[in-house]
């Protein structure tokens, strides 16, 4: 699975430099501190983490290519398997593509196929396969342009399979989205969560609010659990700005367990764009 994902992510790549005159290509840098404790008594974990990304339109707008390919280099010592000092490590693999039916100039129905990898990785393990997860994620998405600006909805059936317990269940889920986008910037979108299989359930709900004018990009969202009581809400703010060219910076940080009694958790994050 993991080479048949390396070729696509290779396909789509080599595809966007034949098609398009704009590459689509972006290259990035982040470097972030999960585990802070407002009260400061965890131990915080320090990462950096370079990626590369592609994201093009091909067939007058008709099929959409995204794939992102990042590496997690922890920079603090944690202990494998078998007690032994070593750096957390994370490859984590993404490719989606969608087609898009054009139903007259107002109206859109895209058909949309994803996949997600992440090791989630102690790395070296010796004597083990490196724990991972994979998704499938079959949804589709129909979108309006109005005098008030573009309504839309999407659903997507995340497909968990090939964990790192090998006696786990496949997991089926449902995610559906219902959103606005107006013609002066401002975003709005929720998107309740639910098991499917192997057991019935909601469990989360999304709230996304997002500007963009100019150079400047801002987003908020806001996690509400369904265990609220025991986990309180995640909220995550973040700014991007265009400095130059396809030369973005950008901040963010997840601020978890809030509204809840007990220590807040962060993690900031400070990272680099570079499109071209």
């Amino acid at each position: 699975m993991k080479k048949l994902l390396i070729v696509f992510v290779t396909l789509a790549f080599v595809t966007g430099f034949v098609a398009a005159g704009d590459s689509g290509f972006s290259v990035g840098l982040e470097f972030g501190i999960e585990n802070v404790h407002r009260e400061n008594d965890g131990d915080m974990e320090p990462y950096i983490e370079p990626g590369i990304f592609f994201e093009n339109s091909f067939f007058d707008g008709a099929l959409d290519l995204y794939a992102e390919l990042s590496f997690t280099l922890g920079l603090y010592d944690a202990l494998n398997s078998d007690g032994n000092t070593v750096r957390p490590m994370d490859l984590y693999a993404y490719l989606e593509a969608g087609y898009n039916l054009f139903l007259g100039t107002a109206s859109t129905l895209s058909f949309l196929l994803a996949h997600e990898t992440d090791t989630l990785q102690i790395s070296p393990r010796p004597d083990e396969t490196p724990g991972m997860y994979n998704i499938l994620w079959p949804g589709i998405r129909f979108n309006q342009n109005t005098n008030i600006g573009d309504l839309y909805a999407q659903a997507f059936f995340p497909i968990t399979y090939l964990q790192y317990d090998r006696d786990a269940e496949t997991e089926f889920a449902l995610e559906a989205t219902i959103g606005w986008g107006s013609s002066f910037g401002l975003g709005l979108s929720l998107t309740p969560k639910f098991a499917l299989v192997p057991e019935f359930g909601y469990y989360e709900l999304s709230a996304l609010v997002t500007f963009e004018g100019g150079p400047l990009y801002m987003e908020v969202e806001v996690i509400v659990p369904d265990e609220f009581n025991e986990n309180g809400l995640t909220i995550t703010p973040e700014v991007s700005f265009n400095v130059v060219g396809g030369l973005s910076i950008y901040l963010n940080c997840e601020v978890a367990r809030v509204g809840i009694e007990g220590d807040m958790i962060l993690a900031p994050a400070l990272g680099v764009i570079f499109s071209f």
